[in-house]
């Protein structure tokens, strides 16, 4: 399940424009949508945002975008702050948010400090919050939010969600903080399915 939490992380990134996101300029009230067609997932970023496509191995889907907070580029891997929001069909059938954050996050603990009131979950969407220290200085913190009702014929119960929403902070530990805000200020942005855009 490592492996399978690590594959997808480091999915194919296809492209990117722009420049950093929040670095205060002017550009950062300009702000544009990004919308992914497939899993019904749209984010507000900064007009100047460096954003890159997130799809799977091979290109068969496109899962949501990043949303770099450092310098970098999509296609040079690297040691880059992100954002990443995708989104994901259930095919382990897990039944709550909460379950599907342990494959995400298994050696992770839930995240007390930044839990929903505290703006840590995806809008109008029960979430399940977990934090995952890294190696070398870096941290992981996983939202997660179901969507859909999984079709008949999968032998599972209607409240079974049929996809899964993952937001993912990927940063320094000593940027934690900091990037926390950012990660809040874009999750509020952040419409699944049929949700109004303001």
């Amino acid at each position: 399940m490592q492996v399978m939490r690590i594959l997808f992380v480091c999915a194919v990134i296809s492209f990117a424009w722009g420049s950093s996101f929040g670095r205060g300029d002017p550009s950062d009230h300009q702000r544009r949508r990004l919308v992914n067609e497939e899993y019904k997932l749209s984010v507000e970023v900064p007009a100047g945002a460096t954003t890159c496509e997130v799809t799977s191995p091979g290109g068969g889907h496109r899962h949501g975008f990043s949303i770099l907070l450092s310098l970098g580029r999509c296609q040079t891997p690297g040691p880059v702050r992100y954002v990443m929001l995708v989104g994901d069909y259930n095919a382990t059938f897990d039944a709550t948010p909460e379950r599907y954050l342990r494959m995400l996050c298994p050696h992770g603990r839930p995240l007390a400090l930044a839990s929903e009131p505290h703006g840590l979950s995806f809008p109008s969407r029960p979430s399940a919050v977990c934090k995952c220290d890294e190696s070398k200085g870096w941290v992981d913190v996983f939202v997660v939010a179901g969507g859909g009702q999984t079709p008949k014929g999968f032998g599972v119960p209607p409240s079974v969600p049929y996809i899964y929403y993952k937001a993912i902070l990927h940063t320094r530990v000593s940027r934690l903080a900091s990037d926390l805000e950012a990660f809040r200020r874009i999750l509020a942005t952040v419409r699944i399915g049929d949700q109004q855009v303001p």
